[in-house]
Parts: structure tokens; C-alpha cells; sequence
């Protein structure tokens, strides 16, 4: 019988994940002049299994990768599954307007045009001092 530390090592050995991660998306970020433009890397990701979610505060995306890898030889077959998560959160900069927001998929990469607040063309206004 295998201790758990046994089973643990053999697992390491073989790069089988004891527990599951999510990793962060690849990102681009562009200021077009009256909106920013992101792209996030999700291969392999499915349009439905994506989740965008916004707030003052930001921008978090959730996605998941789904899959089954199958080997097949003579006299035997591998069946394992994939599972990969994704999960990123982007700060939004002052200007951005969290109403002001798209978002496509497309090939790959999700792509999420935030539109500038109005009140963003002046950064700064002298107050009068009474």
C-alpha cells in the first residue's frame, strides 16, 4: 500500500497537478483616442464558456477550457480529460466608463472596447476659493 507522500511524488513525476490553477490570460491593451481596446489570449475556449463581468473598479474575466485528449495504440488507450481555467482582473484607468463597454470573441482572443468618460477631456478645473 502507497503512503500519500508516495502517491504524491509519483504524481509530481509525472506533472499530473495535484490541484487545479487558473491562469491569467495574456493580455494587449491599446488606448484608441475615445476608447481602450483589450485582448485576451483564451485558445481553445468557447464562446459560452466565457464570463465578463464589469464595475467601477474594473473588468474580470472567467473562462474555462474543456476537452478530452484521447490515445489510442496497440492494445491500449489513453483517455485523460482537460480542464483549464482562466481568470484575469483589469483595473480600469479613471477615464474608462464602465457603461461604455463591448465585447467580441473572435479566433481565440476576446476582445473588450471601453469607451472614455465625457468629463474626461479636461483633467483639470481650478475651484474658486471663497
Amino acid at each position: 500500500m502507497r503512503t500519500l507522500e508516495e502517491t504524491r511524488r509519483m504524481l509530481e513525476r509525472m506533472r499530473i497537478p495535484l490541484e487545479r490553477e487558473m491562469i491569467e490570460p495574456l493580455m494587449d491593451i491599446r488606448d484608441e483616442g475615445d476608447y481602450y481596446v483589450i485582448e485576451l489570449d483564451l485558445p481553445g475556449v468557447r464562446k459560452e464558456d466565457i464570463q465578463l463581468y464589469v464595475s467601477p473598479e474594473g473588468i474580470e474575466i472567467r473562462a474555462v477550457r474543456r476537452g478530452v485528449k484521447e490515445e489510442k495504440g496497440e492494445g491500449w488507450i489513453r483517455r485523460e480529460r482537460v480542464y483549464v481555467g482562466y481568470q484575469r482582473f483589469i483595473p480600469l484607468p479613471p477615464d474608462a466608463d464602465p457603461e461604455k463597454i463591448d465585447a467580441e470573441y473572435r479566433d481565440g482572443v476576446l476582445i473588450i472596447r471601453i469607451g472614455k468618460k465625457e468629463e474626461a477631456k479636461y483633467r483639470k478645473k481650478r475651484v474658486p476659493i471663497r
